[in-house]
């Protein structure tokens, strides 16, 4: 806040409401809601309750408060506010459709001078959204609230007081989306509408206008979805069912989808990616098909795109999924991502060029506006030629289509296919993987990517920026920083967004030493050094992953060099990291009751112990390696106690039991009697989900969504690496310097096979009795004693 406290326009003082909130005659429902957000955050801020004239004549209330003195807030646009337009009329606010634009809003205060140190605060958008937007940004960079995924910090002050402002704000990205599908595997499969509400008000909070929702079970093959049903009957398929609209699924698919586009927010819809049941083909015998394998999954039957139902089916299966959800005209579809279709080049050159002829046929029939969103992941794995690049998107209208760079926050691919031939493209943060929760992620190299593409001259067509990790619920940090720049990069720096964060999510009082916190973060779990190859950033804590069964590298002996030299490019990370909590923990008392607070202080915490898991890890393989008992024995002891330290510290928040998740699945109506093992499986044998066997060589997606989880490692991570350190011994013992793989192998698989299928066998006193806090401040202490665990190896 700028200025002199005489200077500042007070909106409340000492408790007591100074200003009012106008809205319109024609007011829109949005700027009813954001009249009530305004008033709602006020109050949780100061106590105070702003009124709102709500009535569609305001000139009673106006008269009333000009009279007291009191500031006027007016919300709204000229179209639907009188005030405001006698303000633009006469040139005071400069706002309408034209500018500034699309989302843009103005944040203005002007005078009164009929009335003494009174002002209006003019809170406007150019559409009906770009004023809740402005609202959201008036409470979140001049009220220094606090928007973050997790929750909302709003600071708690008597007398709110704002300095005199002037402020234009227009996105850089006309669209910015967020959601992709596979969080709702790794996220969201059990949420229920509180979570998901939650969700949504985040990105609203933040200037998000698309939401991808990942409408459940999107594979056309699977019966339960009511728009395939439908669309299967009318393609004559009477063994598909008739379609349920009164399943849970359903009515929550309707809400969430609703409450979206109340917001706001345009909304995808599925598409058709050519998969079919196998009744399809007993209609159809004559048409033409593939077998599609994804991985070791089994095949899945699917159309081929020169076949005439293909595009049939998707102008259908749109029209039926429209008269149940609506359409914001956005389609989502990729062609044979992670797959190859066909057996040679040029027949997968020709089936991508005929999946785009079919799809804009297809879309086109049932919806003469739809545009058809892509994931550029199907350019990506496995890779695509700039050939086929080029003639795939030649096929496709420039105004029907849009494509996402998927993974532009590290491995850009927009140069290397000529920045989609003149398509309209997105940038887009994957960041991370299903099981890359760790604290991680390159602010600085972020903040420069995003810049670049703002500035390249040749990215023109960068209309999108599209925030899609496969897991949420992490990395809070890194992904506030996304949505600044989602907004508009232009004017973000590090510097000045570590300053801003640690005001928003602490509040003043605590920012001076959660600044220094977070700067440390920012020099290393947060930014990868140069000398850095492109795996270390998502780097697991070692008793996350099968050690020593798979690749050379993952275990003992003279070729796990490799894997040694990656592991110990992060030791430098572990000084950092024990300084972010220490200027973190000077703040216990001011923050013991903020639950933001609390889950970084856990965050760095766990990441502290897996980081210094991974010191003794490598030090446990040297001293295996070179014969050395002793010095193996007193780092098994320090391997088996970290992974005690981080039980303990996790049990103390539901976010990281996985007990939480299990609960709310069964509370869901129809909840199937096994729903515990798919979620243990997710997080331990992810391939179980998707059909594989346990016989995979290798195991297919063992430890894919692997997580900190309480339950994970004190029945799951612990056990293996209590296994792995018996079969180190048992081998040095025997004069060997080198494990049994198989040996290994098969002790894993029955541990994996036990956390599945056996009940979790955990007592209450297995876990801590306190609070996150006092863990955390025990356990750290405890580890910053212990010099060995505090250091990383000389040399």
């Amino acid at each position: 806040m700028s200025g002199s406290k005489d200077a500042e326009i007070r909106l409340v003082e000492h408790g007591i409401p100074r200003a009012r909130i106008f809205l319109g005659e024609r007011a829109t429902e949005m700027e009813e809601y954001a009249a009530r957000e305004l008033q709602r955050y006020l109050r949780e801020m100061s106590g105070a309750v702003l009124e709102i004239a709500a009535c569609r004549s305001i000139e009673g209330e106006w008269t009333k408060a000009r009279d007291r003195g009191d500031h006027a807030i007016l919300i709204g646009r000229p179209q639907t506010h009188s005030k405001i337009k006698e303000l633009c009329d006469s040139g005071l606010v400069n706002l309408s459709d034209d500018y500034p634009g699309s989302d843009g809003f103005v944040m203005k205060t002007i005078p009164d001078h009929t009335v003494d140190d009174r002002h209006c605060l003019v809170l406007g958008g150019s559409m009906d959204r770009a004023t809740l937007y402005a609202v959201y940004h008036f409470l979140e960079h001049v009220c220094k609230c606090g928007f973050f995924e997790d929750g909302d910090y709003v600071p708690r002050k008597e007398t709110i007081g704002i300095p005199a402002l002037d402020r234009v704000e227009r996105p850089c990205f006309p669209n910015r989306k967020n959601i992709q599908a596979c969080a709702l595997a790794y996220s969201m499969a059990h949420w229920e509408w509180e979570d998901w509400k939650k969700e949504l008000d985040w990105m609203a909070k933040k200037k998000f206008n698309t939401a991808f929702y990942p409408s459940f079970l999107l594979d056309a093959s699977k019966r339960e979805h009511p728009a395939w049903q439908r669309t299967w009957r009318v393609l004559g398929l009477k063994e598909q069912g008739e379609a349920d609209t009164q399943s849970v699924g359903f009515r929550l698919s309707k809400r969430i989808i609703a409450y979206a586009r109340k917001l706001g927010m345009k909304v995808l819809s599925p598409g058709f990616n050519g998969s079919v049941p196998a009744e399809f083909r007993k209609v159809y015998p004559r048409g033409h098909y593939l077998e599609v394998k994804w991985e070791a999954a089994p095949a899945t039957l699917n159309l081929h795109p020169d076949d005439p139902m293909f595009a049939k089916v998707l102008s259908v299966f749109i029209g039926e999924y429209t008269k149940l959800f609506g359409t914001d005209h956005l389609y989502d579809m990729a062609p044979y991502a992670e797959v190859t279709p066909e057996n040679t080049p040029e027949k997968n050159r020709q089936i991508k060029v005929d999946f785009a002829r079919a799809v804009i046929k297809g879309m086109t029939e049932a919806d003469a506006e739809g545009i058809w969103y892509m994931s550029g992941w199907a350019f990506y794995a496995p890779p695509w030629s700039e050939e086929e690049v080029r003639d795939f998107l030649a096929v496709i209208p420039d105004d029907r289509y849009y494509v996402c760079d998927t993974w532009s926050d590290e491995k850009p691919i927009y140069k290397n296919l000529n920045y989609f031939y003149g398509k309209t493209w997105g940038f887009s943060i994957l960041h991370a993987f299903g099981g890359n929760t760790a604290l991680h992620g390159d602010l600085k190299d972020l903040i420069k990517r995003v810049k670049d593409v703002t500035t390249d001259p040749e990215a023109i067509h960068c209309k999108w920026f599209y925030l899609n990790p496969e897991i949420l619920g992490h990395n809070f940090l890194y992904y506030d920083l996304a949505t600044q720049l989602a907004w508009d990069p232009r004017g973000v720096d590090l510097d000045s967004f570590l300053r801003a964060y640690a005001i928003r999510r602490y509040g003043e009082a605590s920012a001076e030493n959660m600044l220094k916190a977070l700067e440390e973060l920012a020099q290393s779990v947060y930014s990868i050094n140069e000398e850095h190859n492109e795996n270390v950033d998502l780097t697991s804590p070692q008793y996350q992953v099968p050690i020593g069964v798979y690749t050379e590298e993952s275990g003992p002996g003279t070729a796990g060099e490799i894997h040694r030299e990656k592991l110990e490019k992060r030791f430098p990370f572990i000084p950092h990291l024990r300084h972010a909590l220490e200027f973190a923990l000077r703040e216990e008392e001011r923050q013991r009751e903020n639950p933001l607070y609390q889950i970084d202080v856990l965050d760095m915490l766990r990441q502290y112990l897996g980081e210094l898991f991974n010191i003794h890890f490598v030090r446990f393989n040297r001293a295996f390696r070179e014969g050395r008992e002793e010095e193996l024995d007193k780092e098994a002891s320090a391997l088996e106690a970290l992974l005690n330290h981080q039980a303990l510290l996790l049990s103390t928040h539901k976010d990281y039991r996985l007990c939480t998740e299990i609960e709310q699945a069964k509370r869901r109506p129809g909840a199937d009697d096994h729903v515990d093992r798919a979620i243990k499986a997710r997080v331990s044998y992810l391939g179980l989900t998707v059909g594989c066997s346990w016989e995979e060589e290798p195991l297919f997606l063992l430890d894919y969504a692997r997580k900190d989880l309480f339950e994970l490692i004190k029945c799951y991570y612990h056990p293996r690496v209590t296994c792995y350190v018996q079969a180190a011994r048992k081998a040095l013992q025997q004069g060997c310097r080198t494990l049994p793989r198989e040996t290994l192998k098969k002790e894993f698989m029955d541990i994996a096979r036990r956390f599945i299928y056996e009940p979790l066998e955990i007592s209450e006193e297995e876990g801590y009795k306190g609070t996150t806090l006092q863990a955390a401040k025990e356990i750290f202490a405890q580890t910053s004693m212990n010099t060995r665990i505090t250091h990383p190896p000389a040399g």
